[in-house]
């Protein structure tokens, strides 16, 4: 840069006139202005506009940080730390005077480290609380003795009930049934052709509604739907009967499927039947 627009700079500068200012005063660059100023340490506020940059300083914390701190001493320009008090603890420390013009919260040390420290304590509190109440539940259930703990067939999970039960859950239950389900499906394919035409309301048309095993007349309202949504049958519910059960070999076939009342059809179980003397018997 020339030494004449140095000189002019400088000069301006030392008549009080802002960085900014002398940038579009001389049209140079203002990164190129600030550069020469703190150089010849001209940079801050200059003695000719001292007083009115202190009240600046101080209306910008009444309005930016009124209610967080309060100017003690030390202000020289913008740039130098200045003394501040903090109004909530009255704790001093010291802070650079531009944080003034600027809106974000003045954060105290002392407060901070305080605020940490009743964090750190309440934790303590609750983790202290949270023993003291497992400790006292632990006595209860272990003086409960008529409660038998259990290992759920399903999940392994050790579980207390009143009476000695396979499954934790209703869950575990199903899962175990459809698995169930699945594996008689598989039996199912493995012992010959699964015909997926077969279903209830055929089978119905094709028995007349009667249950092959005690000759009785089958109800398809015979059912209801509990809190939770689950399909509850009852005793004369239809079911789908195989006559030679899967787990024998049987087929999934029109000629191997017989319509039975659901509670029938669990009696049976995978029985087979005799019927020489007329009279439907299981073998055991």
């Amino acid at each position: 840069m020339n030494s004449n627009i140095v000189e002019q700079i400088l000069q301006l500068r030392r008549n009080g006139m802002g960085m900014g200012a002398i940038s579009k005063e001389l049209g140079t660059s203002y990164i190129k202005v600030r550069y020469h100023c703190r150089k010849h340490n001209l940079s801050g506020v200059i003695a000719n506009n001292l007083d009115a940059s202190f009240e600046t300083f101080l209306a910008n914390i009444k309005n930016n940080h009124g209610n967080e701190v309060e100017y003690v001493s030390g202000y020289i320009d913008s740039e130098k730390p200045v003394l501040v008090r903090c109004i909530k603890c009255g704790d001093e420390f010291s802070r650079a005077a531009q944080f003034a013009r600027k809106k974000s919260k003045v954060k105290c040390f002392n407060c901070e480290n305080t605020k940490r420290n009743e964090h750190d304590q309440r934790n303590k509190e609750i983790k202290r609380l949270r023993r003291i109440i497992l400790s006292e539940v632990i006595k209860v259930t272990s003086s409960l003795k008529e409660f038998k703990l259990n290992q759920c067939g399903e999940c392994n999970k050790q579980f207390y009930s009143e009476r000695k039960v396979r499954y934790c859950s209703s869950r575990c239950t199903k899962r175990k049934e459809n698995r169930r389900k699945e594996l008689k499906k598989r039996k199912a394919r493995l012992n010959g052709h699964v015909d997926y035409s077969i279903t209830i309301e055929k089978l119905i048309q094709k028995e007349k509604n009667v249950c092959y095993l005690c000759g009785g007349q089958c109800n398809v309202s015979d059912f209801y739907i509990d809190d939770r949504g689950s399909f509850i049958v009852g005793h004369n519910y239809p079911s789908i009967e195989h006559i030679i059960p899967i787990s024998k070999g049987g087929t999934h076939s029109w000629d191997n499927v017989k319509l039975a009342h659901h509670y029938c059809n669990s009696i049976k179980s995978d029985r087979k039947i005799i019927e020489d003397t007329g009279q439907m018997v299981l073998m055991i």
